[in-house]
C-alpha cells in the first residue's frame, strides 16, 4: 500500500524529446518489486510526443511536470529536488532501463548502513556486452573522482535528508558535468558507494548530452579535478597537470621541462596526502603511481628526435625515465643518440611487413603466414576453431536480411559474430538489438561512416584484425544449401593463393524477381564475375563490402582491395537489395532508400528509379 504523502522514494526523471525510448524507460520503473515510491517526471518543453506518451499511463504514482520553457536539465532537477516528498531519491534518465529489483536492492542497502549518503549501481550500455565496472568502495571512489565520473547518474538512489542539510543541488553553471560536480561536493560529506551488480541498461546515442556537448564537458571534468587536488595544494598548478604529452614532441627542453614538473607535482601530492590524509592514502598513492606511468609511458612513445643533446637533457632533468623503461629500451635509445638514427623498432617492423606483404614470393609469402601461425595467439586459435574468426556485419537502417544472417550464422554455431551499426534509426532494428545483445557484439556509431567503416575506425580494426576477419554488407544471406564449414572453404583457398587479398561468396542472380525494374542490367553487371574461372572452379573476379575472408592485418587500399576469389556453388549467397519490386516497397525498404547514403551502391530513390549512375551504362 502507497503512502503518496510520504513515499519512501521519490523517482527524478527529467525528460526531453525522449519518443524513442520513454516508453520502455517508464515500464522499468513501473515494473519494480519495491513499489513504495512517487514518479515525478519533469518535462523540459518537449517537441515531439514526449508528453502523448506519459500520458497514456493511468499510474497514480506518476506526477508530470510540464515546464513551458525549455531551461535545461540542471534547472529540471532542481525543481525535482524541490518537489520530492520521498525519504530518498532516486535518479533515471528517459532513455535507459531499470532492472525489476533496482530499487530494493538500493533501500536495503541505504536502510542498513546509514552512514551512506548515496549509492549508485554498475550498469550495461545498451547493444553491446560492455559492462560498466565502476569501483565499489567508498575510499576508492572518493579518489577515482579525481579523474574522473565513476558514479553513473541514472544509477543513483541517495537521501535527500542529506541534501535538505547541506543545501546541496546541482549547479547550472556544471552543466552538462553537472553530476559530476556533485558527486564530488558530496564526497566530503558522506560516503557514496556503488552496488558490485548491474542494475541498469545505459543507453549510448548522438542525441546524448555527453555527446552534444563533449568538448564543454571536458572543461567542467577538469574543473572538477583541480578542485578536488586544491584539497591537497591550495595553489596547484592547473597547466602543469593536465600538461598533455600527446601534442608535444621529446626534442626540446621546454617539453622536458614540463614533463619533469608535472612528475614532481605528482609527487608533492601523494607527500601532502600522506601528511593530512584527505584521500585514503593506499588508492590515492596507487592513483599517482597510474600516472606517473602514464606519463612515462607516452615519454616513450613520443620519443621521436635522438641526438647526444636530447640524450644529456634527459639525464639531467629525468633520470629515472630510464630506470621506468627498462635497460633493454635505455640502450637502444643511447645508440640511437649517439648515432643520430630516427628509425625505430616499430617503423623497422612496419617495413618489415610491408616488404613481406608485397612480395609476389611462394616463400616469402608462405613466411608471413608461418610467423603468424607460430606468433600469433588469435591467429593459432583461429587455425584450431575458424568459428572463433570474427564476422564483421556492417549495419545500417536494415532490419530484414540482417536477421536471417544472423540466424544463419548462429544455427551454424558461429561465435564471433560482431555488428559495426553506421547510427541506424530505424525502430524495428533498434529493438532487434536489444534482442541479440547476449549473442552478438554491437558497436553503435555516432554517424553514418558507410561501407568502409570497419578500416577507417582505428579503434575497431585494431579490436578486430589481429588474425583472419571476414567482413559483409546486412543484405548478404548464404542461401539454403550453402555448406556450414563455408568460411574454412574460404580460408583454405586464402591460404593457398598469395595473389589474392579475400575470398567470398558468388552471389546467386537467376532468381532476381522480374518486379527488380533493373534486374537486366543487374543481370549483365554480374556476368563479368563468372568470365575467369580458375582451375579449382572458383572465380578470379572483383569483390566490394559483399560476404568476404580477409588476411590478417589486411587494412584497406586501393590497390589491392578487389583482388579476390568469388566461390563457385554451393558457396553462393543472395544480394538482400535486389530482391524488391520498385513499384512496392516495404516500409523497411523506403526507410533505408530515404535514410542511406552514395555507399549504397543499388540505392534507389522514392520514385524507385536507381540513383547510382555506375550501374546504368
Amino acid at each position: 500500500m502507497n503512502d503518496f504523502a510520504n513515499p519512501r522514494i521519490t523517482v527524478l526523471m527529467p525528460v526531453y524529446n525522449c519518443e524513442l525510448y520513454i516508453k520502455e524507460t517508464i515500464n522499468s520503473i513501473l515494473n519494480q518489486t519495491f513499489i513504495d515510491f512517487e514518479f515525478l517526471i519533469i518535462d523540459d518543453a518537449s517537441t515531439d510526443k514526449t508528453i502523448d506518451i506519459i500520458k497514456t499511463y493511468n499510474d497514480e504514482r506518476i506526477k508530470l511536470i510540464k515546464k513551458t520553457l525549455n531551461t535545461g536539465l540542471t534547472n529540471s532537477l532542481n525543481i525535482g529536488l524541490k518537489l520530492a516528498k520521498g525519504e530518498y531519491i532516486a535518479r533515471m534518465d528517459g532513455d535507459d532501463i531499470s532492472f525489476p529489483q533496482r530499487f530494493a536492492k538500493q533501500i536495503a542497502l541505504l536502510d542498513a548502513n546509514p552512514d551512506i549518503v548515496l549509492c549508485g549501481t554498475l550498469y550495461k550500455v545498451i547493444g553491446t556486452e560492455k559492462i560498466c565496472n565502476h569501483p565499489l568502495l567508498y575510499e576508492e571512489i572518493k579518489v577515482k573522482l579525481i579523474s574522473g565520473c565513476y558514479i553513473a547518474h541514472p544509477t543513483v538512489m541517495f537521501r535527500k535528508s542529506v541534501f535538505e542539510s547541506y543545501q546541496l543541488e546541482y549547479d547550472p553553471a556544471m552543466e552538462p558535468a553537472e553530476d559530476y560536480d556533485l558527486w564530488a561536493r558530496l564526497s566530503f560529506i558522506g560516503k557514496i558507494v556503488n552496488i558490485g551488480e548491474v542494475l541498469l541498461y545505459y543507453r549510448i546515442h548522438s542525441k546524448q548530452t555527453s555527446i552534444i556537448y563533449g568538448e564543454k564537458q571536458k572543461k567542467i571534468t577538469e574543473d572538477v579535478t583541480i578542485r578536488m587536488l586544491q584539497k591537497l595544494i591550495p595553489l596547484v598548478d592547473r597547466q602543469v597537470y593536465f600538461f598533455d604529452l600527446k601534442k608535444n614532441v621529446i626534442n626540446n627542453h621546454n617539453v622536458l621541462t614540463a614533463v619533469v614538473m608535472k612528475m614532481n607535482l605528482l609527487n608533492s601530492l601523494a607527500s601532502a596526502n600522506n601528511q593530512i590524509g584527505i584521500y585514503d592514502k593506499k588508492f590515492f598513492l596507487k592513483f599517482v603511481n597510474i600516472e606517473k606511468k602514464h606519463l612515462s609511458d607516452l615519454l616513450k612513445e613520443n620519443l621521436k628526435s635522438y641526438s647526444l643533446i636530447n640524450l644529456g637533457n634527459i639525464l639531467k632533468q629525468f633520470p629515472s625515465f630510464f630506470i621506468d623503461i627498462g635497460f633493454k629500451e635505455t640502450l637502444k635509445f643511447v645508440i640511437r643518440s649517439i648515432f643520430h638514427k630516427k628509425i625505430s623498432v616499430i617503423q623497422i617492423k612496419k617495413n618489415l611487413e610491408s616488404f613481406f606483404k608485397e612480395s609476389k614470393s611462394w616463400g616469402k609469402f608462405k613466411f608471413i603466414q608461418l610467423k603468424g601461425n607460430i606468433f600469433s595467439k588469435t591467429i593459432r586459435s583461429q587455425n584450431a576453431d575458424y568459428k572463433s574468426i570474427p564476422i564483421i556485419i556492417i549495419s545500417f537502417n536494415q532490419f530484414h536480411y540482417l536477421e536471417k544472417l544472423i540466424d544463419f550464422l548462429t544455427s551454424n554455431n558461429y561465435s564471433n559474430i560482431v555488428i559495426i551499426d553506421n547510427n541506424s534509426t530505424y525502430e524495428p532494428l533498434l529493438n532487434y538489438f536489444n534482442k541479440i545483445e547476449s549473442i552478438a557484439t554491437i558497436h553503435r556509431l555516432k554517424d553514418n561512416h558507410g561501407h568502409l567503416v570497419f578500416w577507417e575506425n582505428k579503434d575497431l580494426f585494431k579490436k578486430y584484425s589481429k588474425g583472419y576477419y571476414a567482413l559483409t554488407d546486412a543484405d548478404i544471406n548464404p542461401i539454403t544449401e550453402c555448406p556450414t564449414d563455408f568460411l574454412n572453404y574460404f580460408k583454405t583457398i586464402l591460404d593457398r593463393d598469395s595473389k589474392i587479398t579475400k575470398v567470398g561468396f558468388s552471389l546467386k542472380v537467376n532468381d532476381i524477381p522480374d518486379t527488380n525494374l533493373y534486374k537486366d542490367r543487374i543481370l549483365k553487371w554480374e556476368s563479368q564475375f563468372s568470365n575467369n574461372q580458375r582451375k579449382d572452379g572458383n572465380f578470379v573476379a572483383h569483390i566490394d563490402t559483399t560476404f568476404a575472408l580477409y588476411r590478417p592485418k589486411y587494412k584497406h587500399n586501393e590497390k589491392d582491395f578487389y583482388n579476390a576469389c568469388r566461390t563457385k556453388m554451393p558457396f553462393v549467397a543472395r544480394h538482400g537489395g535486389w530482391y524488391i519490386d520498385n513499384r512496392n516497397l516495404t516500409e523497411e525498404q523506403k526507410f533505408f532508400f530515404a535514410t542511406c547514403t552514395d555507399s549504397s551502391s543499388w540505392r534507389i530513390n522514392e520514385d524507385g528509379i536507381m540513383d547510382n549512375q555506375n550501374y546504368l551504362l
